[in-house]
């Protein structure tokens, strides 16, 4: 039998097992043997360290070298170097790049310690330290780290508190845009032969508003013309049309969220309705970006889009699939970049 590839709970768990039926009356270790797969010289190492040890003579040694003794890096030049990769980037180390792979860690090692690693063994260590590839976070050069820090810390709390206190709802709100031409979805097919899908050569567009709450709730609207004051204010009266609750709205600095017209109307209705900013080129801060990205990557994935009605159409039926799932609307204030607003 090849144990290699077994991993070490494993591995204990069958050694128990062989020594339990080895040391049984009449039972012959030849016959363990050959049932477990195992040379006897094995099952007769395993079953002597059992009298010797006890219950300790079952306990599987990983055998080779510890891991920390293989790298060529000291334990401290490890720390430091795991430390740059957390919080730095490789442009803000000299090197002519802006993301961490195992060529760039090689070659920051290779600066910083003097130690030169092949890219595969370079791949090892990454694996060790416990890094894996993944798609980074976008976060703008304009963005001010102290504004996100003081949302978070200060100005959403108090957004959070006057909510309780006037028994309002807060809403987190955003807009985007849906294009004929965006596929972002995946189909399977046989290795090497990429599959083929019909698609129109038409181009247009639909567009969407939607707000989102972290006990659930989600108003949208979808509409086709261009963003604008009167599209905004148009979704601000459905947002307050019936309710008993008045709404705290959580947008970005989009223009017409800031717009002449847009505060005119706010203050009309200021009893019902209040807007609140985010940080400037802050996105990652607010839960409704979280439910654009889904409805990009799969609104359009339900009928072949020939017009700009069915594009229309894809988008509704997907955001009201999210509507009526509160589970899934609550669970996208659960990642870390806006769990703080859950």
């Amino acid at each position: 039998m090849d144990n290699r590839n077994l991993k070490q709970a494993e591995l204990q768990i069958l050694r128990r097992k062989i020594v339990e039926a080895a040391i049984k009356p009449g039972v012959q270790q030849k016959a363990v043997a050959e049932t477990f797969g195992f040379t006897e010289a094995t099952v007769s190492r395993y079953v002597r360290a059992y009298k010797a040890k006890g219950e300790f003579g079952l306990i599987y040694k990983k055998r080779g070298r510890p891991a920390e003794t293989i790298s060529k890096l000291s334990n401290d030049e490890q720390g430091q170097a795991r430390h740059i990769i957390k919080k730095s980037t490789p442009d803000k180390e000299g090197l002519q790049c802006v993301l961490w792979t195992r060529k760039s860690v090689r070659e920051m090692i290779e600066k910083k310690f003097k130690i030169r690693y092949s890219v595969r063994g370079m791949g090892n260590v990454l694996q060790r330290w416990g890094f894996t590839p993944q798609k980074p976070l976008k976060v703008a050069i304009q963005q001010s780290a102290i504004k996100v820090q003081q949302w978070i810390a200060n100005e959403y709390p108090e957004i959070k508190s006057r909510a309780l206190k006037e028994s309002a709802e807060i809403l987190w709100g955003d807009e985007m845009g849906l294009r004929s031409n965006d596929q972002r979805g995946r189909t399977y097919g046989l290795k090497g032969q990429t599959p083929a899908i019909s698609k129109t050569g038409s181009r247009f567009s639909c567009n969407m508003i939607a707000a989102i709450s972290n006990v659930g709730s989600m108003k949208w609207m979808v509409f086709e013309s261009n963003f604008t004051v009167t599209v905004f204010i148009e979704f601000l009266r459905r947002l307050i049309y019936k309710t008993g609750k008045k709404i705290f709205l959580i947008v970005d600095n989009h223009a017409v969220h800031h717009a002449k017209k847009t505060q005119e109307w706010l203050a009309r209705h200021k009893k019902k309705i209040e807007l609140f900013y985010l940080p400037p080129y802050s996105p990652e801060l607010n839960p409704q970006e979280l439910v654009n990205q889904e409805v990009k990557g799969h609104a359009n994935n339900f009928h072949i889009i020939k017009s700009a009605q069915d594009l229309s159409s894809n988008l509704r039926s997907y955001l009201a699939k999210i509507q009526f799932n509160a589970c899934k609307i609550i669970n996208y204030f659960k990642k870390k970049s806006v769990s703080y607003a859950a």
